[in-house]
């Protein structure tokens, strides 16, 4: 069954490159996942699997999607908090959750108005694809140069957000005021709202990123 809702990457310029993912599930371990697309019985597989360049199982955690909140499912040695975790558990801001003996993952809620969730390598290792990080998609994302931005762009001077609507994305550009002409006062422009097409560079007076489709493996 095809994935009505698929992962995309932002190729951000001056920023890096992020995944964008909407599945129910997604699955993190060493680069080659032991995995179907199909699993026992003939359902297709909701979840999507993100390599580590690591010595980690093949699926070591994953991380679903319950009631709005993020849950960490062990299936490898994990410990948050200097415990050992075997069972599944919501996850809580600003957890470092330890994936086998060196790996380190950060997990984070930037904006108090979105659930969307950033996941972060800290221990110097990498993802695969390329990626600089993760963002566990619920509802809006925003880019921007604020800290509690989903993805910090430095030098940007507007706010992105980025929502779904009838599971394809769009992108919403912050309005900014400007001076008129003669000085005489201010106007503002108003938002533009724009479609996160795959292969479309999307771009600003400060900002530009290209959205590029990407086949994970699904496990």
């Amino acid at each position: 069954m095809q994935n009505d809702r698929p992962a995309v990457r932002l190729w951000i310029d001056g920023v890096g490159c992020w995944l964008i993912s909407r599945s129910q599930r997604l699955t993190v371990g060493s680069m080659q996942p032991a995995s179907s697309a199909i699993r026992s019985g003939g359902e297709a597989s909701s979840s999507e699997h993100i390599g580590i360049f690591s010595d980690l199982r093949s699926r070591h955690a994953s991380f679903s999607r319950e009631d709005g909140s993020f849950i960490l499912e062990p299936r490898g040695r994990v410990r948050i908090g200097n415990v050992d975790r075997n069972s599944a558990m919501p996850l809580s801001n600003e957890a470092a959750i330890q994936l086998g003996d060196e790996v380190v993952m950060k997990y984070c809620l930037p904006s108090p108005l979105s659930g969307s969730a950033r996941l972060t390598l800290e221990s110097g290792h990498r993802f695969a694809n390329s990626l600089n990080g993760i963002i566990l998609l619920e509802k809006t994302c925003l880019l921007g140069a604020g800290s509690q931005s989903h993805i910090v762009c430095k030098n940007w001077q507007r706010d992105i957000v980025i929502f779904e609507r009838a599971n394809n994305l769009f992108c919403k550009v912050s309005s900014r005021e400007s001076s008129t002409e003669n000085g005489s006062g201010e106007q503002q422009e108003a938002p533009q709202v724009l479609e996160c097409r795959p292969g479309e560079i999307l771009s600003g007076e400060d900002w530009s990123f290209h959205v590029e489709a990407i086949d994970l493996p699904a496990v």
